[in-house]
């Protein structure tokens, strides 16, 4: 079973940028950093509990979700809009699990090389450069291609479903 050190609880802490909004619990990242060392080492145990008992605990499923607007967009369009979800105590959570989820993937090599996007160090430009590279190989190879437009969030479902069908994270 997969279990959380006091110190990977602390590290995500001191990182918490102390002007961002509080979540649905109205406790703010200013408030979590001057939890006492006793109050880390519980709340650390408590993540262990989540992770043994496989349940996140509901309260820390609300969230207040703030519309933020996208640039040069039109302000009447939902569109124009991209949702940010101001978390409670579970983005601590959140946080040690992704840090950990990626370090078995990485270490496994279980994504594809070309994922770019929601990877650590990687974008979707490095991307885009990659789709350049391969036009310019063609260019000079005097090849032909064929290039076609899927949704962000169909190509996002396939990847995660190529990559994760077949393995068990812990």
């Amino acid at each position: 079973m997969i279990s959380v050190m006091p110190s990977e609880v602390y590290d995500y802490i001191k990182k918490l940028k102390n002007t961002k909004s509080p979540g649905y619990d109205q406790i703010t990242n200013r408030m979590i950093k001057k939890f006492p060392v006793k109050t880390q080492i519980y709340f650390t145990k408590i993540v262990n509990l989540v992770l043994k008992w496989q349940h996140f605990p509901e309260c820390w499923k609300l969230t207040n979700i703030m519309p933020i607007p996208k640039l040069q967009k039109a302000a009447n369009l939902p569109e124009s809009y991209r949702p940010i979800s101001l978390l409670s105590l579970s983005k601590i959570v959140k946080a040690v699990l992704l840090l950990r989820i990626n370090q078995h993937l990485d270490q496994h090599g279980i994504i594809i090389p070309y994922q770019f996007a929601f990877r650590r160090k990687q974008s979707t430009v490095n991307q885009l450069y990659r789709v350049v590279e391969f036009i310019s190989e063609g260019l000079q190879n005097k090849s032909l291609g064929v290039f076609s437009w899927i949704l962000p969030r169909l190509s996002i479902v396939y990847g995660w479903m190529h990559s994760y069908t077949n393995y068990t994270i812990w």
